[in-house]
């Protein structure tokens, strides 16, 4: 037990690392009163982003800054692109991969911040893992990833040795599906995202036993990056000043969700992200990979990751803004 807490302790000292108050002085533990008594902007700025985890850290704009930017989700990220595309969004969230597409596309896009980590774990119930290798030895239940999440764990196995389709992996539908198989079975292995393992229902004699992110963390000195801000670039070459702001926002939205798990788990099921503030608690305290990074450091994490983690490779310099 004390490992683990040592570990979480770790995790998010690293990870709120570069998230920690950057060059616009924001506070990472802070957000200011809900927007109803600022003014409201002539122009409203238009945030699309997807629907889960990839949408969590513009959360906070969309109820403390509505008087400046409305904030839209999607289920199917092609949504969003489409937005982008046409003009109809100023700024968007999706991961990594699909920035790449969308850059790939010709959508006239830039990466103008880093939200949050790609994030998979290895729980177990009734079996010791005590490395990575040790999946070898058991039918693991695990379910569909997008694309950056899948390539974050293809490339850890590969690091360590491990072809992924030499694994027993029985794919599941959803979290449902995975707790109805295994609620009678002694022994399991689980490998799921943050947010999936938060889901599950209670399991007394179910441990984690392996963090994936942490493993890259200690293993590449990098991060593994999974969502992404973008911005068009016309909106950015017209609009400077609130670009800045943005981010500043964003900075602010994404700190005082990983920093504050009480008020930040109420504001996530407040907002339909998950079922409940218990879930969304637990997802904070003991899964979350929520971070920030932007400008030269944004490039950096993005950079090292993105051949991992994107099959399509690195776009030019001008996928980022830096300035």
């Amino acid at each position: 037990m004390m490992k683990k807490i040592i570990a979480l302790i770790a995790a998010l000292l690293i990870i709120l690392s570069f998230a920690a108050c950057g060059e616009n002085g924001t506070s990472n533990n802070t957000t200011e009163a809900p927007s109803t008594t600022s003014y409201i902007r002539e122009i409203k700025a238009n945030v699309a982003a997807v629907s889960g985890v990839t949408g969590f850290g513009v959360s906070k704009i969309k109820t403390d800054r509505d008087y400046a930017y409305t904030v839209s989700y999607h289920d199917d990220v092609q949504q969003v692109k489409d937005l982008i595309k046409n003009g109809k969004a100023d700024f968007a969230a999706m991961n990594l991969a699909d920035a790449v597409d969308l850059y790939n596309e010709g959508a006239g896009i830039k990466v103008i911040s880093v939200n949050n980590l790609a994030s998979m774990y290895v729980m177990a119930k009734g079996v010791e893992i005590s490395k990575i290798t040790d999946l070898k030895k058991h039918t693991i239940y695990m379910l569909e990833n997008d694309a950056v999440t899948d390539l974050f764990v293809r490339t850890t196995l590969k690091d360590n040795g491990i072809d992924f389709e030499s694994l027993d992996i029985k794919a599941m539908a959803d979290t449902n599906e995975i707790a109805s198989t295994v609620a009678e079975k002694d022994s399991y292995v689980l490998m799921l995202s943050g947010v999936d393992a938060a889901n599950l229902p209670a399991d007394e004699g179910r441990k984690v036993y392996i963090d994936m992110t942490m493993g890259w963390i200690n293993q590449k000195e990098s991060l593994p990056v999974h969502t992404v801000v973008v911005a068009r670039t016309d909106y950015i070459n017209s609009n400077p000043e609130i670009i800045d702001e943005f981010r500043m926002f964003n900075e602010v939205s994404v700190n005082f969700i990983a920093g504050n798990a009480e008020m930040a788990s109420l504001h996530l099921a407040g907002e339909g992200a998950f079922d409940n503030a218990e879930i969304a608690y637990k997802y904070l305290t003991e899964f979350s990979s929520l971070g920030y990074a932007e400008k030269e450091k944004m490039k950096t994490v993005i950079s090292e990751s993105i051949e991992a983690c994107v099959e399509d490779g690195l776009p030019a310099d001008d996928f980022f803004y830096i300035d």
